[in-house]
């Protein structure tokens, strides 16, 4: 147990009479490795540097931030850390000494330093608590200009004679710009075909603004643009339309998930650590002051169970309760103060059957809640020129595992439309599953009006049997056409040894049509195929495919390769080639998948014979995106996805090493390596040790700390440096001086001993010595100390001074 005594005399003891002999310079040159404890908790290990025989100093600045020390008292015990230092039993007082502030226990012998923090420091927030959340909401840890620019060109060009050589491109561009917590997203594309010429398309142009519990959002697109697109629709207007619009977004919040409905209060005497078990396995640990607080519950699984928590103090268990959560439902944009999502949306809209104007007004609102743990429902309306809409839509997740949907429509026509399934699952795998839906309106601009009467009930199931295989069926009636459709498949797997699996399958399909009462029409087809693959170690599988058709004597065949070896930098992630044949046609056909960091796409060349002609075609697609952060430049990436991270490794030679971003690791190299992310998330990053080519090396690897919204770039530079070891004296005033702080940089610095020596890493490039003490300050070239003679390992440098 560690013991605080404010002025005991072990405080004032030398710390030198605590190590053996013979060591005692070791602690000034190259300090001592401890292992820091925090509320019994064992944290890291940290470097501690003796700066006198009863003093030394430690850098504790990055936990001060992790435990969110109230900005002024992190400023003055820095401070006091630098300049005065600690001793083996210290207590820091507050600034106005009415309290400690700081108490810490060196023991040399175990190795240990003990570190405790008054809770009145800290920054207080009830729940989940980080250094980048400001009451409870994230706040943007970019405040740059940063853009995503995603690109993708689809090509295509048929070379039949009778199809008189048809040729079309397509090139789509989106586009995110973002400044802390502002985005402007557009979409667009160029388009050609020898029909049709050159066309421009606008898809959407937005900007919007994420504020505390809300965002804000004007722009032009589809019907289901910015508000409508988060308030859960399903008959949303089909025209284009320019709308403002508002909603609630939690996902601003501590969490995009919901939490509990009823939440749990708990109660802590003095500083807390709880433990959340669900079955036996750790889900959620937490830190709380004194006092009473609401379990965090946002990041917990969604559903319906019972969870065990366990209280800490310290290491010693103080008690254990048990709680049921109740997360039926996630609501992404459920405002945790008013207990619902909403959006409320205006603008003008053109028609839905085709116009360039906007001559209609367009009015909107919806508005989401649970109602208990089996339903959540979702009401919204909307009017778009004539045509009015209101729907209702409720989610239903029940006992036995029972997961439903039913949404109800209707226009101001009477027109409607009606959606309903019910699906189960069990714990084989197997699941079944029923659908109901129906449209009918007299409005062509009316999302009901389907050109027809529609209308159709249908199940489905999947049965495992195992070691038997797997049936999968389904039976669909229009009753609007009276028609009948049957689906049944059955897969076998026949050897599955060595690497090597073999199945079969026959699949089966049946169409009944009646009509006028009478007449019956029946359509019954079916196939059968067997299906080889072969895994080669963890590089890739070999795969070969058939499958023949007696109705329209169809026979199908195909070889493929799947490459898995990421290690292995193989351009090509697929590549197949297959063959058909029947009666009126021959076709072969050859592609590939291929990604590499920058860009990924596919070709695809098929040569045929059939009755009208013989005819070869070719397309191919590519698609790749390109980052900017303003303080960190240009990358190229495969893909780019909302948001991410822009790492630079800044490096002598070409290197590879290892990022770890939360709990997922990235390969990086030498220069810039995008890594897209999720927004409105908070993410912690740091580069792993690693050997480069057994160099000498050194670089930061101290955690970052971020948050991203939509279109933020987070940068991170990394220097790593050619670093060699060199000892030398220092001098003053023709003396050897004692304590002297010499340093090549922030992080390469050490103290002289009692005799003036010194070890220190510098840097191999830039090999500068700065040198301070009691009253004086210096900068020292190594090159100038040898003459200009190249820097050896350990190399002896003499005499250094100011």
């Amino acid at each position: 147990m560690a013991v605080y005594a404010k002025g005991s005399n072990k405080a004032n003891a030398s710390l030198i009479e605590f190590v053996p002999s013979g060591f005692e310079s070791m602690l000034y040159t190259s300090g001592l490795v401890v292992n820091l404890i925090y509320q019994g908790e064992s944290i890291d290990e940290y470097t501690i540097q003796f700066i006198t025989a009863d003093k030394y100093t430690v850098d504790l600045e990055g936990l001060l931030n992790q435990w969110k020390v109230k900005p002024t008292l992190k400023t003055y015990l820095i401070t006091k850390l630098e300049k005065e230092g600690l001793t083996l039993n210290e207590v820091i007082l507050l600034p106005d000494g009415s309290s400690w502030l700081i108490r810490s226990v060196l023991d040399i012998e175990a190795l240990t330093l003990t570190i405790d923090i008054n809770p009145d420091a800290l920054i207080k927030s009830r729940v989940n608590e980080s250094t980048y959340f400001d009451d409870g909401f994230i706040k943007s840890s970019v405040n740059r200009f940063s853009s995503i620019f995603n690109y993708n060109l689809d090509v295509a060009q048929d070379f039949s004679s009778h199809t008189n050589n048809n040729s079309s491109l397509y090139f789509g561009v989106g586009n995110t710009v973002s400044f802390e917590q502002t985005n402007i997203t557009s979409s667009f594309g160029f388009s050609y075909d020898d029909g049709n010429g050159f066309d421009a398309i606008l898809n959407q142009i937005q900007i919007a603004h994420d504020l505390k519990s809300n965002s804000l959002s004007l722009g032009y697109g589809g019907g289901l643009l910015g508000a409508g697109a988060l308030s859960g629709i399903n008959f949303g207007y089909s025209g284009s339309v320019i709308a403002v619009s508002l909603y609630s977004n939690s996902r601003l919040s501590t969490s995009n998930e919901s939490a509990t409905l009823h939440p749990i209060t708990l109660f802590f005497p003095a500083q807390s650590t709880v433990r959340v078990y669900k079955d036996n396995k750790l889900i959620s640990v937490q830190n709380f002051n004194a006092g009473m607080y609401d379990l965090s519950t946002q990041d917990f699984p969604v559903g319906v169970y019972n969870v065990k928590i366990e209280v800490y103090q310290g290491s010693t268990h103080i008690s254990t309760v048990n709680k049921l959560i109740e997360k039926p439902f996630v609501i992404s944009g459920l405002d945790p103060a008013l207990g619902f999502a909403y959006a409320v949306w205006g603008g003008v809209a053109s028609s839905a059957t085709g116009g360039a104007y906007f001559d209609r007004p367009y009015l909107g609102g919806s508005m989401s809640k649970v109602i208990n743990r089996y339903m959540l429902s979702n009401i919204a309306t909307y009017q778009a020129g004539s045509l009015t809409v209101l729907e209702l839509n409720n989610q239903f997740k029940l006992p036995w595992s029972l997961v439903g949907n039913l949404s109800l429509g209707v226009d101001n026509s009477l027109g409607y439309g009606l959606q309903a399934s019910l699906n189960t699952s069990f714990i084989n795998g197997s699941n079944i599953g029923i659908s109901y839906s129906q449209y009918q309106s007299e409005l062509q601009e009316s999302p009901f009006a389907v050109g027809y009467e529609s209308g159709s009930i249908g199940i489905s199931a999947n049965v495992a049997f195992g070691r038997f295989g797997d049936l999968s069926g389904s039976i669909n009636y229009d009753f609007m056409s009276d028609v009948f459709y049957y689906t049944m498949g059955y897969n076998l797997s026949l050897f599955n040894r060595y690497g090597l699996n073999i199945s079969g399958y026959v699949n089966l399909d049946w169409q009944n049509t009646q009509h006028f009462g009478s007449m019956v029409i029946d359509e019954f087809n079916y196939s059968f195929g067997l299906n080889l693959s072969y895994t080669i170690d963890q590089v890739g599988i070999i795969g070969l495919g058939s499958q023949y058709t007696p109705k329209s004597e169809t026979f199908a065949s195909n070889i493929n390769y799947t490459h898995n070896d990421t290690n292995n930098e193989f351009i090509f992630d697929s590549i197949n080639i297959g063959y058909m044949e029947s009666p009126d046609l021959g076709m072969i056909n050859l592609g590939a998948n291929f990604s590499t960091q920058i860009i990924s796409g596919s070709i695809n060349a098929t040569a045929s014979d059939h009755l009208e002609g013989a005819g070869q075609s070719l397309s191919a697609t590519l698609n790749g995106s390109m980052v900017y952060a303003q303080n960190a430049g240009v990358a190229l990436s495969e893909s780019a996805g909302e948001a991410g991270l822009l790492f630079y490794l800044d490096s002598p030679e070409e290197v590879n090493m290892r990022l770890m971003v939360n709990d997922t690791t990235y390969n990086v190299s030498s220069g810039a390596n995008f890594i897209p992310l999720a927004p409105y998330q908070s993410y912690e990053t740091y580069v792993l040790q690693a050997t480069i080519n057994g160099s000498n090396y050194d670089w930061d690897n101290a955690k970052e700390s971020f948050a991203l919204y939509p279109g933020n770039i987070y940068s991170v530079v990394k220097k790593i440096r050619r670093v060699t070891q060199v000892s030398g004296q220092l001098i003053r005033n023709h003396q050897p001086y004692a304590f002297g702080k010499l340093q090549s940089d922030d992080r390469l610095k050490t103290y002289s001993d009692e005799n003036g020596y010194f070890l220190l890493s510098i840097d191999k490039e830039n090999p500068v010595l700065n040198i301070s003490g009691d009253g004086f300050s210096c900068e020292v070239s190594i090159k100038d100390k040898l003459n200009g003679d190249a820097i050896v390992n350990g190399q002896w440098i003499g005499e250094v001074g100011c």
